[in-house]
């Protein structure tokens, strides 16, 4: 039987040398000549920086690390492949970047491989850039390394903003701690990024290993990726003339939900052989749930947002049937099965 990538990540996990652990910050940073509003995919660049950090951090960052690695791999022998709808359940998921054009991809292939920038001044680096998430990066074996990701959030970072030695009007919140010598509460002088003790994903061997979904999506850009997807979608499902009322869509675009269900529903490409038998078959469907698919002339009919809502449903296949016990459940998720008997 061939190892896997995870088994062999496994066998080597207690191979990790601590001493060698290294941290990693990752900007973002809107590309040159691309504007924050622009519908474009692809339009931030990313950056990263190694930290210098003492003994105490590095083996805390080590054992956080290796612990998590070691329980995501232990909780789950078989990894799903990503979907961008899952069934809710914590499932552990891959993901493959080998064959995608995105601007992260330059982060786990060639700038953490390579020698990124010392930081110096957080300060200045966090005024022009947006600090986005942190790598910790472990040897598994002389040559080969793991890496572990972590969102950043706006609130775990605070910049010292003092000019010639004053602390400026622009600080909106003291960063304090309680002082047992003194017994006194005092002031955090410096810049302050607080590191939680948990990840996020992690990549091995070209392969990411997906634990948080949503902050998964959020570090590699995918959230971009689906907007500019789903306005290719609703693009395709105007000129398939399938629709009327197709400008409601258009309005419930800046829902992020409505993002992934577009996604999904392209991935599906069920709406390609819609017809007048399927649309019929759709109609009673909705019936039976208590709802009622606006058609007519072989097209589905918009009228508000509900309409909407029920047609993407019929083109996820959201309506699905238990086979043993007959029992109707609805879901976007679920991957398509290869019946290898009729009996």
């Amino acid at each position: 039987m061939t190892e896997t990538p995870i088994q062999r990540l496994h066998d080597q996990l207690d191979t990790f040398r601590k001493g060698s652990t290294k941290l990693y910050f990752i900007t973002r940073i809107m590309k040159e000549g691309v504007k924050k509003s622009a519908k474009v995919m692809d339009k931030f660049n990313f950056k990263t920086y190694q930290v210098d950090i003492n003994d105490e951090i590095r083996n805390e960052l080590f054992d956080t690390a290796l612990g998590c690695i070691k329980h995501l791999i232990d909780k789950e022998s078989n990894f799903n492949p990503y979907e961008v709808i899952n069934d809710g359940t914590d499932v552990l998921m891959t993901y493959s970047m080998s064959d995608k054009l995105m601007s992260f991809k330059e982060v786990v292939e060639n700038q953490l491989p390579g020698t990124p920038p010392r930081i110096k001044n957080l300060g200045e680096i966090v005024s022009e850039e947006e600090l986005w998430a942190y790598a910790i990066g472990m040897y598994t074996t002389d040559r080969d390394w793991t890496y572990t990701f972590r969102k950043v959030l706006k609130s775990k970072v605070a910049i010292d903003e003092k000019q010639n030695g004053q602390r400026t009007q622009l600080t909106r919140s003291l960063r304090t701690f309680f002082n047992t010598t003194t017994q006194k509460l005092e002031l955090i002088e410096g810049d302050t990024v607080v590191l939680d003790k948990v990840i996020d994903c992690f990549y091995f061997e070209g392969i990411f290993y997906v634990h948080k979904q949503t902050q998964f999506e959020q570090i590699v850009g995918l959230v971009e990726e689906f907007r500019a997807q789903a306005e290719q979608v609703v693009g395709d499902l105007e000129a398939s003339g399938l629709f009327e009322g197709i400008e409601i869509m258009k309005t419930m675009l800046e829902d992020k939900a409505m993002h992934k269900k577009l996604v999904r529903l392209t991935k599906l490409g069920l709406y390609r052989r819609v017809d007048a038998k399927a649309l019929r078959k759709m109609v009673q469907v909705a019936k039976r749930q208590g709802l009622k698919l606006n058609v007519a002339d072989g097209k589905f009919v918009l009228n508000e947002k509900t309409d909407v809502d029920l047609a993407i449903k019929m083109l996820c296949a959201y309506f699905k049937k238990d086979e043993v016990f007959g029992d109707s459940y609805g879901t976007f998720s679920g991957t398509k099965l290869e019946v290898l008997s009729a009996e």
